[in-house]
């Protein structure tokens, strides 16, 4: 209700008031507006205290703004920027468009009596910066138009006593109106102390982001950065990818990368702040791949075979080592001690990194030929012969040429072939093979 009184009341003495000269109609002057933004409250401090201002509603082409103190009318044309208390009344040409620094002109004040006549008094205002950035309590402001302004301040309209010349300076921001003024000395005589939704400049670059572990195989980065800034990952000159940090976290697709490579990240916030650059290396976690590893017999004092170069190999026999040699130009040699026929040895290999590759199993090959064997007395009656042999070989009897007999040694060492009747004085030859193949020295047996 006291908005549509005070409206009507303003009407009133809009109607009734002195015509004044027409400004144009509001116009959006350039891309950038002075006006202070509808959404947004202010509040300022100067010699008497604090005060705020809250949009009020729309008065003709004014933005009405309410205060403790009174009320602000602010428009804007194509020709400036406007301000006043009472909108019936000469508007202060606040700031004059199009924006250009050095730009002057003047504002209509009063009337002084000289000689017995009214005289117009006016005074000046000229941009002294088109493009300033400003720190205040509030915020730190880009785009800042500051205007000089130079007046004779008359202590009475006669022209008995000599005007004082005073100059101020004024700031106004994009959105936020006049949020500064100090006078010639630079002392603060008024400025904008707080406010909201106000489009102020952020100049603190965001956190470094952390990266988590980068291994080798892996086909991502991730980590932490300030929510909505962009995160960029580089090797070298190479950019990796970027993504744009949600809740505080951020995940970037990559191509896999080389074990050792320096991955560096940072980050760029919606104000275009740049972080600082955290890097990491890319972690070895991929596995050598399994050793070969050649033929090991009961004779063989080395073992060799292939491994990932600068891998060390190692070998055992179930818990004990036999050894271990780094590999070198993709080969490696590892001294052993004789090992049994059927001994399991195992190798493995561990790279730089501490990767375990898996383990290759190969048996010691029995290639020691058993002993010759020995043999009882054979007669021309005799259908069994006798003696004893390696435990688990096989025996062979020949005459001449022509097998005529085999048979197992048994656990014991002792062997039984059976054979037909030879005639007196043949000669036989028995030897043994042992389950390797290993064939022992003949044993020649005359029949008696």
């Amino acid at each position: 209700m006291k908005n549509v009184l005070l409206k009507i009341s303003i009407a009133l003495t809009l109607l009734f008031s002195i015509v004044t000269p027409a400004i144009s109609k509001p116009a959006q002057a350039a891309t950038i507006s002075y006006l202070m933004n509808p959404t947004s409250t202010f509040e300022y401090t100067d010699a008497n205290g604090n005060y705020n201002y809250a949009f009020s509603d729309k008065f003709n082409e004014y933005d009405w703004w309410k205060s403790p103190r009174g009320y602000l009318f602010v428009k804007e044309t194509n020709e400036g920027l406007y301000e006043t208390n009472i909108p019936s009344h000469v508007p202060v040409q606040a700031i004059a468009y199009p924006i250009v620094q050095g730009k002057k002109w003047e504002i209509f004040e009063n009337n002084k009596i000289v000689d017995g006549k009214l005289v117009p008094i006016y005074y000046s205002r000229q941009i002294e910066s088109t493009n300033s950035t400003v720190i205040t309590p509030a915020g730190t402001f880009t785009n800042v138009v500051v205007v000089r302004q130079d007046r004779d301040v008359e202590n009475d309209l006669s022209e008995q006593t000599p005007p004082v010349h005073v100059v101020t300076y004024h700031y106004y921001a994009p959105y936020a109106g006049e949020i500064l003024r100090k006078d010639a000395a630079g002392k603060i005589v008024f400025q904008l102390t707080k406010g909201t939704n106000l489009k102020v400049l952020d100049l603190t670059p965001p956190a470094v982001p952390t990266i988590g572990t980068v291994a080798d195989y892996s086909g991502s980065i991730g980590g932490t950065a300030e929510s909505k800034s962009k995160v960029y990952a580089w090797a070298g000159s190479k950019k990796l990818g970027e993504a744009t940090a949600s809740n505080g976290k951020y995940s970037i697709r990559i191509s896999r990368q080389k074990a050792g490579t320096v991955i560096s990240v940072y980050s760029v916030d919606a104000a275009g702040n740049k972080s600082g650059t955290r890097t990491t290396k890319v972690i070895d976690r991929t596995a050598p791949t399994v050793p070969s590893i050649t033929s090991v017999t009961d004779k063989s004092v080395i073992i060799t075979g292939k491994a990932e170069s600068k891998s060390k190999v190692y070998a055992w026999v179930g818990s004990k080592k036999l050894g271990s040699a780094t590999a070198n130009n993709g080969k490696y040699s590892i001294k052993i001690s004789k090992q049994k026929a059927g001994t399991a040895i195992s190798v493995y290999s561990l790279d730089l990194a501490g990767n375990k590759s898996s383990k290759r199993i190969v048996k010691v090959l029995d290639r020691t030929a058993p002993k010759t064997p020995t043999v009882n007395k054979v007669t021309s009656k005799t259908v069994y012969i006798k003696g004893k042999a390696e435990k688990k070989a096989t025996v062979y009897v020949y005459n001449k040429s022509k097998k005529i007999g085999t048979a197992k040694v048994d656990s014991k060492g002792n062997f039984k072939v059976k054979i037909k009747k030879q005639k007196k004085k043949s000669k036989l030859t028995v030897y043994v093979k042992d389950s390797a193949g290993n064939k022992s020295k003949v044993k020649s047996v005359i029949v008696y």
